[in-house]
């Protein structure tokens, strides 16, 4: 009978001394990935950390700097930034109206301070431009409130002779600054809105229609009751002058878009200019 051979005890000690020789290995190995790996997304999280600070940091002074424009600005001048120098569309038409103009049913204008408004032409001439994007109701308030403002469906409370002599003179003035003489018949009236701001201007067809592309067969300033300025009245007549010089009765509807040199700014700059002057057009 053959006796098995066993292995030399010193094999058997190898043996058993490479199990944890190898696992003390793989440990090493997986120890060592894993520094790695958290060096790397140590890196990485850095570099989101501070691209995160960058972005935050942006965002802040965009923030602080809208906020610091807010804060200064009036309702009105809010409203025009909206509009950017362009004719707006129908919420900032709206809101403009009922902010220098008159109340309409359903609108809110911007919160804070009300701020300066010159006149209520450029605000009419807005929401002229978008009747046709206002719902029916809108129309009829915006209908209502310009109809009456302009005498048009009521017999208007007459300017007097004190606003009558102060519209002759601006007419000449007008006349003499831009070299062509106003000949449109100008007409003022005692009726605007209380709540309006200054006076405003509308331009009239033949039939009573101010959305018309028909030329103007008259010119139509309103002010409040207790009258205007000297310098509104002469603003307001430079509107006349534009509304003669496009030829039509919807003008200053449509100024803003086909032609921009006949803007509110020129209007703005006329009136400086008659409040210089004004002393030697007038009668002492």
């Amino acid at each position: 009978m053959t006796r098995e051979t066993s292995a030399p005890a010193s094999h058997r000690v190898v043996r058993r001394n490479r199990l944890p020789l190898a696992l003390l290995t793989v440990g090493l190995g997986v120890v060592l990935v894993g520094a790695l790996t958290l060096v790397d997304l140590q890196r990485g999280n850095q570099r989101v950390r501070e691209t995160y600070e960058v972005v935050i940091s942006r965002l802040q002074d965009i923030v602080r700097t809208r906020v610091r424009r807010t804060i200064g600005q009036s309702a009105w001048d809010g409203l025009l930034a909206r509009a950017g120098g362009a004719r707006p569309g129908p919420a900032t038409a709206q809101q403009a109206f009922a902010l220098a103009v008159a109340p309409l049913p359903g609108v809110r204008v911007p919160r804070g301070p009300r701020g300066s408004i010159p006149d209520g032409t450029l605000a009419t001439s807005w929401v002229l431009a978008n009747y046709g994007r206002l719902s029916p109701s809108r129309r009829a308030a915006v209908d209502k409130i310009v109809r009456k403002a302009f005498a048009l469906s009521i017999q208007g409370r007459a300017a007097g002779a004190q606003l009558n002599a102060i519209r002759d003179q601006a007419i000449a003035f007008a006349g003499q600054q831009a070299g062509v003489q106003l000949t449109l018949p100008v007409a003022i009236v005692r009726d605007y809105p209380s709540t309006g701001s200054g006076a405003a201007t509308l331009g009239v067809d033949a039939d009573g229609s101010y959305r018309s592309a028909k030329p103007a067969a008259r010119c139509v300033i309103s002010v409040r009751s207790g009258g205007a300025s000297k310098t509104v009245i002469a603003a307001q007549v430079f509107h006349c002058l534009q509304i003669q010089l496009a030829g039509r009765a919807d003008a200053l509807q449509t100024l803003d878009a086909s032609r921009p040199w006949l803007g509110d700014g020129s209007e703005a700059r006329f009136s400086r200019g008659a409040g210089r002057v004004r002393a030697v057009a007038e009668p002492r």
